[in-house]
């Protein structure tokens, strides 16, 4: 089984290809003029014949090449240099982090109640790949009702289909096709910055239809014109066995906030297989790529397609 995001993969492909050139080129140089010796000249020579053109290049291929210049104490003779305005060693490590996004770990669950054993290394390893849930923790945001990292372990649950060993794959943000808000006048961001404190958030469904009931106050004593994003994702606030459904927008909202509102957002289930949602829930800061879902199950292939042979 593999997984692709379109658009991240082809950022790191052109990534990818940047860095092709330049080792081919200027790389090919500093390594020359930092190593005198003409064995070391002779294997790095035959380690640029063996680079994948970009055209063709891989996830899996990528990691073979980020291990193998890895050897060659790339972080060293390529230090402050540059291809254009980029440092290369900045570009180095993009494409290191890509590997860790784009590989994801296997970890054990329980298949039964559909629940990851050892939750708190799924989120250990999420905030070391992903700056943005490091600073759930780091800053309690959860406190804030914000969240991020119960959805990704709940919704890399649905792809399981090794029921037999118990194990599922850890999917990044960007394999699940997630994307981060950042509109300053969103929902999320006013509630990060403390200018405005969601009261209480639950899930509600009647069985065909889904909402999020949203309770907010303005903390600011002025008004504020506020949006959520269609295809803001909702979290469960917990997570319990035989997992219940994550939720996400149907439409963009946009009103003004003067002291306290109650708000009820239709939303779409984002986990087929997971029970009708219920209970509380989180804000979290990501929202779905893709806009415009026709209806419930318009939504459920775009997810199932996730999965690519």
């Amino acid at each position: 089984m593999s997984f692709t995001n379109q658009k991240e993969l082809q950022y790191i492909m052109h990534r990818y290809t940047i860095m092709y050139y330049w080792l081919k080129t200027d790389g090919k140089k500093r390594f020359i003029d930092y190593y005198s010796d003409d064995e070391d000249e002779f294997e790095f020579n035959e380690a640029l014949n063996k680079l994948e053109n970009p055209d063709f290049i891989t996830t899996g291929k990528l990691d073979a090449f980020l291990e193998h210049f890895s050897r060659y104490g790339i972080f060293s003779w390529s230090n402050e240099a540059y291809i254009g305005e980029m440092k290369v060693r900045t570009l180095i490590r993009e494409l290191k982090n890509a590997k860790r996004k784009f590989t994801p770990p296997t970890f054990t669950v329980d298949a039964t109640q559909q629940v990851p054993i050892d939750l708190e290394i799924q989120k250990d390893y999420l905030a070391q790949i992903d700056d943005d849930l490091k600073k759930i923790n780091t800053d309690n945001l959860e406190a804030k009702r914000i969240g991020g990292f119960n959805v990704i372990i709940q919704s890399s649950l649905q792809y399981v289909e090794d029921t037999a060993n118990s194990s599922a794959q850890l999917l990044s943000p960007e394999l699940l096709n997630y994307r981060k808000i950042t509109a300053p006048n969103s929902l999320l961001k006013l509630v990060e910055t403390n200018k405005v404190r969601i009261d209480s958030l639950d899930f509600n469904s009647d069985g065909s239809s889904h909402s999020v009931a949203l309770k907010i106050s303005n903390l600011t004593g002025k008004q504020l014109s506020i949006s959520i994003p269609e295809g803001q994702i909702f979290e469960n606030r917990v997570i319990f066995p035989k997992p219940s459904q994550n939720l996400a927008s149907i439409n963009e909202h946009e009103f003004i906030l003067e002291d306290f509102k109650e708000l009820n957002i239709p939303a779409y289930c984002i986990n087929q297989s997971f029970s009708a949602p219920s209970g509380e829930g989180n804000l979290t800061i990501f929202e779905l790529v893709k806009k415009g879902f026709k209806d419930q199950n318009d939504i459920w292939n775009w997810i199932e397609n996730i999965i690519c042979s």
